[in-house]
């Protein structure tokens, strides 16, 4: 490993530190320790115990991964805290599960229990302490790069992840092992202090060292992983083949396209956008690439991670409602100083929009989406896409981009969106069985769920115009005799 990373992720891992010595640490460590604890109690004796260390694997799992999530440089969706939580817990049962069938259940609970009580966990069962403070870090490094549940357990996607990282591991090991035992020693005094005014006083504030010591084990954790991630991408030269893009034919091979349907779902503003113009030529697919297709990025290797883009994305926008040129002048430094981010370049591309810079957000868009939905935010990719929606032709997305952007506007219910995209891809390939499949489903759920035959009918009309050869056309026949039925009969 080059000395550069190594000093480069070391910086950080001290920074990081001071961060996660907060009072709210507390709170989060609280969140982690009760509720098991509590359970345990009651639960001793019982056939319940096996349930309690269950609860404070997958409860661990879920608050380590909301923090990582937080800090990785993408929106902190739900639905990216649930995959990263999954692969925390998928990789965790490794070890409990077996312990758990060995009859380690009792035992397992009464640590967790003890908790509760002031007594130490290790002392109940020592195997459990040891694999709650060995595995959380590395597990936590390979869940948040996992494209996939399966993912987690494959030797290919860890060895990158770690392969000549021996310095970076001790630094993360230290950083968080060595603050979970600062927080823990510093409270022992404080615990001495209550026992001597009365046992329940000693037991309660040890809860509390206990609570504090696990919050900044997670905060800090939820800090040094992507740090630790975003080193290795940083110091790590990409190559990326140019995209395949979505273009509409020459004007000679086909007729221009007509404008797409736009559908308006019941949960959507009643506003009308501008049709679409005809579709554009792609631009050069390294105006928006990830990386250029020549290879290494030495540039992208100088800069280090923005591991506070939040916070400061959110500071730039409450400055854009009195000064807009101020706050997009910030975001564009941010943008060139730092290691390529999401969250920057979506609210740099969104304000651009807003203050009527609409070449700047199209620019921006070029990367943004590509960018979001390799970091696994499809959600704030599709809201970029979007807001671009009558432009749309001019990101030269990828039929795999394209694809999944469409899934997420549909998840969300944003369907005219959703069916404005499909067409503009199928308007380049009439022959795309997924896209059609995709917009025919489309509008039967316009048909079927909900029961607004003139837009499903639209659709089928313009399916059947765009794609006659496709051997879906039978269903799409049915479904517009269906509309007009429906039609005629209302």
């Amino acid at each position: 490993m080059a000395t550069g990373e190594r000093e480069r992720f070391g910086g950080t891992a001290g920074r990081l530190l001071l961060e996660a010595l907060e009072p709210a640490s507390l709170g989060l460590g609280l969140a982690l320790v009760v509720p098991p604890a509590l359970l345990a109690r009651f639960a001793q004796g019982t056939r319940l115990g096996v349930v309690v260390p269950l609860l404070a694997a997958a409860l661990g799992s879920l608050l380590l991964a909301r923090a990582a999530v937080t800090r990785s440089g993408g929106l902190p969706t739900w639905e990216r805290t649930a995959q990263v939580a999954a692969g925390l817990a998928a990789l965790s049962a490794l070890w409990l599960v077996p312990m758990l069938l060995a009859g380690g259940s009792a035992r397992a609970s009464d640590a967790v229990a003890s908790l509760a009580s002031g007594r130490s966990a290790g002392a109940a069962h020592p195997f459990l302490a040891a694999a709650l403070a060995l595995t959380p870090p590395v597990f936590l490094v390979v869940s948040l790069t996992a494209p996939g549940l399966l993912d987690v357990f494959r030797p290919g996607h860890w060895r990158p992840l770690f392969s000549g990282r021996l310095g970076d591991l001790a630094i993360l090991y230290a950083v968080s092992l060595g603050a979970v035992a600062l927080v823990s020693t510093a409270g022992q005094p404080l615990v001495a202090l209550a026992g001597r005014l009365h046992p329940t006083a000693a037991v309660l504030t040890a809860l509390l060292v206990k609570g504090a010591a696990a919050g900044t084990g997670l905060g800090l954790l939820g800090r040094l992983a992507p740090a630790f991630v975003a080193s290795r991408l940083a110091a790590t030269p990409r190559a990326s083949a140019a995209p395949r893009a979505v273009t509409a034919p020459p004007p000679a091979a086909r007729p221009r396209p007509e404008a797409p349907v736009f559908i308006a779902a019941p949960s959507e503003p009643a506003r009308q956008p501008a049709p679409l113009p005809a579709p554009l030529p792609a631009p050069p697919a390294a105006s928006f690439s990830p990386a250029p297709a020549s290879g290494a990025t030495p540039e992208l290797s100088r800069k280090p991670p923005l591991l506070d883009a939040r916070e400061r994305v959110e500071a730039e926008r409450r400055r854009f409602q009195s000064d807009p040129a101020a706050a997009l002048d910030a975001l564009e430094e941010l943008r060139g100083a730092y290691a390529v981010n999401a969250v920057v370049l979506q609210a740099l591309c969104l304000l651009s929009l807003e203050a009527g810079l609409e070449d700047r957000a199209v620019s921006v868009a070029r990367e943004a989406v590509p960018i979001a939905l390799l970091k696994g935010n499809a959600r704030g990719a599709a809201e970029v896409a979007e807001a671009l929606l009558h432009r749309a032709a001019e990101l030269a997305l990828s039929r795999e981009e394209m694809g999944r952007l469409t899934e997420t506007l549909q998840e969300r219910g944003r369907s005219r969106a959703a069916a404005a995209l499909l067409q503009l891809e199928l308007a380049g390939d009439p022959d795309d069985a997924r896209a059609v499949k995709s917009l025919l489903q489309l509008a039967q759920a316009q048909l079927e769920r909900e029961s607004n035959p003139a837009e499903a009918l639209r659709i089928f009309d313009w399916l059947l115009a765009h794609c006659p050869r496709s051997p879906l056309a039978d269903f799409m026949r049915q479904g517009k005799a269906e509309a007009e039925r429906r039609l005629s009969a209302a």
